[in-house]
C-alpha cells in the first residue's frame, strides 16, 4: 500500500472528525460566548484552528492530487474524491472564511446561520471522501 495514500487517508479522517466536532459543538457554542467576549473568542478561534487544519488541508490536498493518477486500479474513485477536496477547498475559502471574516467585527446572527449552513457542504464533503478512501483501503487489504 503506498505512503501517500496512507496519508492521504489520514489526513482526510483526521479533518473528517475535526469538521463533526467544529459543527456539532464548537460553532453552535459560538451563541453562548456573550457580545462582551466574542471577538477576541473568534480570533482565538480562527488563529489557532488554522495551526492544524491548514497543513492537514494542505496535505490532503497535495495528496489528492498525486493519488488520482497514481492508482491506476482505484482512478476513479481517486479523482471522485480529488473533486471532493477541490470542492472543500472552495467552499472554505468563498463562503466560510467570509462569514468568519464579518463574524471577525462580533456576533452577527445572519453570518454565524451562514457558517453553520453553510459549513454542512464540508462535512458532508470529508465524510463521504472518508468513505470512499476507506472502501478503497478495505478493496486494498482484501485483494492482497
Amino acid at each position: 500500500m503506498p505512503l501517500l495514500f496512507v496519508i492521504n487517508l489520514a489526513s482526510c479522517l483526521l479533518m473528517t472528525g475535526l469538521i463533526w466536532l467544529i459543527q456539532l459543538v464548537h460553532y453552535p457554542a459560538f451563541k453562548y460566548i456573550g457580545d462582551s467576549n466574542f471577538t477576541a473568542f473568534h480570533q482565538f478561534h480562527t488563529q489557532s484552528i488554522s495551526y492544524i487544519v491548514l497543513p492537514l488541508m494542505f496535505i490532503e490536498l497535495v495528496s489528492s492530487f498525486y493519488l488520482a493518477y497514481q492508482l491506476p486500479s482505484y482512478q476513479i474513485s481517486l479523482q471522485f474524491a480529488l473533486g471532493i477536496v477541490i470542492i472543500i477547498w472552495i467552499s472554505t475559502f468563498t463562503l466560510q472564511v467570509p462569514a468568519h471574516n464579518a463574524l471577525a467585527n462580533g456576533f452577527n446572527e445572519i453570518q454565524y446561520q451562514k457558517l453553520i449552513s453553510t459549513n454542512w457542504l464540508r462535512t458532508i464533503g470529508w465524510s463521504l471522501r472518508s468513505l470512499i478512501l476507506l472502501f478503497i483501503l478495505y478493496s486494498i487489504i482484501v485483494s492482497k
